[in-house]
Order: C-alpha cells, then structure tokens, then sequence
C-alpha cells in the first residue's frame, strides 16, 4: 500500500537513533551496521534483514535493537511471516519504552496482515501524547485499518483525518481516497447524527459534509452567529486611518465569464467589483492593479485565463462564477495562493489553504429560513417548492437542517412552474380546509318590549390542526407565490408562518401585483431594497450601470467580492466577526468557506418591509384557537 510503504525510512530511522538514547542499551560500533544499512539503502531488504540478525546473534548485548531492524525490513518487504518469527525472537523485558513502541506496531501490522484486526487493535489503543512523534503517522494509519476492518468506519474515518497532517502530498492524495470510501460506507443516518455532534470549526466536519453530497444530500451547516464587525475605518493619532483585520491587496486577476452562457452575470458582478474598487479608497495606498479575464463556458477556457492571469503576475484571484471552473482553479494554482471564488465547488471537501468560496446559494438562504423557524420556537413544518433544480436543492438544505436543530418536517410538495389551482398540495400537506361557526356572545338584556333581538349570524372560523406543519417553507418564484398565498387566505390557512428565499420576489417592487405576496417573508440581499446597503445605493449606481437595476444580487456581490478580499484573513481567524456587505454580513469558518447573513423581508401591502427578526408576529399568528376549535 502506497502509504505504508512511505514510512519505511522512518521506522528504522527511529529504531537506529533509539540505539543512542539515554534508556536503551549500550551503541554500537558505527561500523557494525554498515553493511545492513548500505543493504537497506540500495533496496535488497533481505539482504538487510538477513545481515541484521547475523549481527543480533553477534552482538549479544545490542541482540533485541538488531532484531527489530530484522522485523522492519522484512515488514518492509511484506513478508510478515518472518516478522513474526523474528519478533517471537525477542525478549520484551530488555526492551527499552520506545522499542516497546516499535516492537507492538510490527505485531499489529503482522496482526492486521493475518486477519486478527481485533487483537490488532487492542495493541494500537494508545493515547496521542504516547506515540513518537516520527511515529504517529505510521500508528495512525494501522489503527484506521483495523478500526475499518472491525466494522468502526466512522472511528476510522476521524482516524483517517488526522493522519492527513503526518503525510506528504502524494500520500495524503492516497489516503483522502480511502477516507472518502470509508464514509461512503456509513449509513447515511448515522453520518447525519455524526454531523449534527459537530462544532463549526471541527475538522472532521468538512468531510462529513462532503460525502452527504456525494449522495446528492445537502448536510446540515454549523448555525453562525454574527458577533463583532470588521471594515470600520478609524483614524489614528497621526491622521492615517485603519481598520481591524484589514491586509493591503497586491495585483488582482478577476476571473469571470465574459462571452457565452454566463456572460450577462459574469458582466454584473464585474460592474459591482469596479463600481466599489472606484468609490472605495479608506487609505493613501494605492489601489492595487486590477485585470479582467474571460473564463469562457468550460473548464479548459477557465483554466486558460488562470495561466494568463498567473503569467500576468498577479497575487490574488477573485472568481471563478461556475462550480466546475470553480475546481479547475482550485486545483491549478499553488497551495496558499489567495483565491476568492465566487461559487461552491463540486467535488472537493474545502477550498486548498489559503483561498477562499462565497456563493449565493439558494441551499444557503433554506437553511437560515430553518434556523429561523428554530429560533421562533416552530417545530412543525411543511415545505411547498417549484420543479426547478435550485429549489429541489433549497428543500433538501431545508430538511437537513430543520432535522439538525429538532425540527420535524411534515410533507414536502413540488408544483409545476405553470400550475394555478394547488388545492391537492395543500390538502396533502396542511391538511383540508375546515371552518366552524364562530362563537356569537349572549346579549346582555332583552329589548323593552320584551321581544328577543335578532342575533347576527355567525361567521366561520378556520379549524387549525394542532397536530400539523405550524410553518411553511416555500422555494418558488414570484408568479408562483402570488398563487399561494391567495388560496392559503380563502383556506383559512394563512394564520402561519410562510418563509421563502429571495427568488419569491422578483427584485423590483410592484405593488399592484405583489400584494398577493402579503404575508409572506423572504431573505433578500439587502442592495436589493435598501437604498443605502453597505454605504452602496441601488437607484445612483443605476443610473451608471444597468446591471445595478436588472441583477442586483449578482451586482452586490461582485461590490462585496471587492470589499471582502482585504478581510477574508481576519474573518477566517476570528469566527464570528463579520463584514457587514451590500449582500448581506458575511462570516467565514475556520476551512474558507465564507458564509452571508442575509436580512429578512415581510410583503406587507404589496411592498417588502425589513423584518429582522420577525419573532413577535410569528408567534402571534402561531397562537391555537381554543381546544373546541382544534383538530387534535
């Protein structure tokens, strides 16, 4: 196996340098090894290990140190019979601690060999701070391979992900393919649950979340909370301003699809880039060169502007936009190059050291709707979403972290871009619309004459199930919300909460038709409707770039692309702190992967209001009628 085979200089370096301690007995002669080590050096190790037992029974009071560097050459050569024969050779008790050591990783490993992975894995039961540091790689990965073969696959995955540190390159490559194979194995639930234990900055997490994705699941994400602002500029005592985090730019490639498929958003979040790189300068430095190059539609042309832009001398790279060309840029430039990539990647489990994913991502604003709907107290929920693939994919981000924070989800319904009448989805998923007549009060006195006076005629009442969705989530677009939420009204049904992603409102308002959208709220990009986000207004920016009207979000992302690359270091290292952008805020975890906190908008007469949180009206629309009225 390819990574056992790289330990081999580094087991017996450490048994040759343990004949020299303090605890281990008497060194030999340097000459009395030569002709073993010249033997081992040009690759006969049965040369070696035959010469090192003539010396074990030669050299009586060094014969145990001689005899494990027979085993380990032998080890080396696979052939584990004859390490089992030379270890049984051995007197454990003239044994010093670390030949100790050495001497139960070769039994181990002839264990494992052999098929006994349980008794193997009694011996590797040691604690970290036990194990050599030379050694730690070699114990790690024998323990993942009995821990595999004994069924524990997550217990051997963890040990896997710690392994990564101990390895060079072209072993780790080695080792991820067998770690992802490993949890590929695991049930799905149970790397659910796994997840769900862990903290946002975990490194076992990323993993985790990657191989859900394998199966086309979206995983649940550790809940950020923002805490501390970065990007204020403050000006010190000699005039000069400066703010926290804040790290000087060098010369910058943009990366963006400029001709085919995506050019119209590529072109959007490049007039956002250069409308905040011309109107943003906090110091006297100059601003850092910037140069535009045109990814194209595929991965070769992506990787074609890379080289350019590499050619070019740049030190920074904000973009690519599509997934694909997402990880052939990841993959072509250099560990600890800055990247800023302006899409999730498809294929790997974090960005490489030092670069850096921000998206706007449908799976990412499902979600914090869930994360809402927790915080609110709401544990019921249905969710109603289009046909679309973005919106298959916001649903599947919603179960999964409803699910994670003790949500349970009811029901899920899909409806056609075209449908009109959704009266089979509700039913399936609310349940029927039911009314009861409404409780009318006793009049107090009759009239003077003694007749009764007329009652009015009691009105209905919607039957609310207790036992049903108390929220709703829905991924649809505009058309498809104003379709919603009028028959939710007639049903009686609109008393509960409906949260939505930014695609429910079209970017422009319009009331006389949006006032079908009343009651809905949505997560928006606050560009989108504040005309002062981030210090950027829509309307003036407008009047320069068209795009700032007919694409905003993609427009207020490319401001804060610029914004956010002096930060992403800080943010990165301070979990928590955040920049407040025309996006949204935006956080990174400990891996690089940077994450926005976008405002919530409720329609209220046909115009989107800030709604941020919208706790007290949820919870007032939540309240049950009396027992009488409820559906049990």
């Amino acid at each position: 196996m390819q990574v056992r085979q790289g330990f081999r200089v580094i087991g017996m370096g450490v048994l040759v340098a343990l004949a020299g301690c303090a605890t281990a007995p008497v060194a030999p002669l340097p000459a009395a090894a030569a002709v073993a080590e010249a033997a081992a050096a040009q690759g006969d190790l049965v040369a070696a290990a035959n010469e090192y037992q003539r010396l074990a029974g030669r050299e009586h009071q060094q014969r145990e140190h001689y005899l494990l560097l027979a085993a380990e050459a032998w080890r080396d050569e696979a052939r584990f019979d004859d390490v089992r024969r030379v270890l049984a050779l051995i007197k454990r008790k003239k044994l010093n601690p670390a030949q100790n050591f050495a001497y139960d990783l070769l039994a181990a490993e002839a264990l494992i060999q052999q098929g006994q992975t349980a008794a193997a894995e009694v011996l590797l039961t040691v604690p970290m701070a036990q194990v050599p540091t030379a050694q730690r790689g070699r114990f790690l990965e024998l323990q993942a391979r009995a821990l595999a073969a004994n069924g524990k696959l997550l217990e051997a995955a963890s040990t896997r992900m710690a392994l990564v540190d101990e390895l060079t390159l072209v072993e780790q490559a080695d080792n991820e393919q067998q770690l992802r194979e490993l949890l590929s194995r695991v049930p799905l639930a149970d790397r659910r649950q796994a997840l769900r234990k862990l903290a946002a900055a975990d490194r076992e997490r990323p993993w985790l979340e990657q191989s859900l994705r394998a199966q086309a699941e979206w995983p649940a994400r550790a809940p950020l909370r923002a805490q501390t602002a970065v990007g204020t500029w403050q000006a010190g005592a000699d005039g000069s301003l400066h703010a926290e985090g804040y790290l000087a730019s060098g010369p910058i490639a943009l990366l963006l699809p400029l001709s085919g498929e995506f050019a119209a958003a590529g072109g959007a979040v490049r007039d956002g880039f250069f409308a905040a790189y011309f109107a943003d300068q906090p110091t006297a430095e100059p601003r850092p060169s910037v140069q535009v190059f045109d990814t194209g539609n595929d991965r070769e042309s992506a990787l074609r502007a890379v080289a350019m832009a590499l050619d070019a001398g740049v030190e920074q790279i904000v973009g690519p936009l599509e997934k694909a060309q997402v990880d052939a840029v990841f993959a072509s430039v250099k560990q600890g190059f800055k990247v800023l990539a302006l899409n999730q990647t498809e294929t790997r489990a974090v960005p490489p050291q030092g670069a850096f994913q921000a998206a706007l991502a449908p799976e990412e604003e499902a979600a914090a709707a869930a994360e809402q709907l927790i915080d609110l107290g709401i544990t019921r929920a249905a969710v109603l979403v289009s046909d679309e693939d973005w919106a298959q994919r916001a649903s599947r981000a919603f179960a999964a972290q409803y699910a994670a924070l003790g949500g349970e989800l009811l029901g899920e319904r899909r409806i056609a871009g075209n449908a009109v009448q959704l009266t089979a989805e509700l039913d399936a998923l609310l349940g029927p619309a039911q009314f009861v007549p409404a409780p009318v009060a006793a009049t107090a006195t009759p009239a003077a004459d003694g007749k009764p006076v007329p009652q009015p005629k009691p009105g209905l009442l919607p039957v609310r199930h207790e036992d049903g969705p108390h929220a709703l989530f829905v991924a649809l677009r505009a058309a498809q919300g104003r379709t919603l939420m009028p028959q939710l009204h007639v049903r009686g049904q609109d008393w509960m909460p409906v949260l939505a992603t930014s695609q429910v409102f079209a970017g422009v308002s319009n009331p006389a038709t949006d006032r079908d959208l009343d009651g809905i709220t949505f997560l928006d990009a606050p560009f989108v409707l504040d005309s002062s986000a981030a210090g950027f207004s829509r309307e003036t920016l407008a009047e320069t770039f068209a795009s700032a009207q007919s694409s905003p979000r993609l427009f207020a992302f490319g401001i804060d692309a610029w914004r956010l690359l002096p930060f992403l270091d800080h943010l990165r290292a301070h979990p928590g702190s955040y920049l407040e952008g025309a996006s949204g805020r935006w956080l990174a975890d400990g891996f690089g992967r940077v994450r926005r906190l976008l405002n919530w908008y409720r329609f209220v007469d046909g115009r989107p209001q800030l709604s941020d949180p919208p706790a007290a009206a949820a919870r007032a629309r939540l309240a049950l009628p009396p027992a009488a009225n409820a559906v049990q």
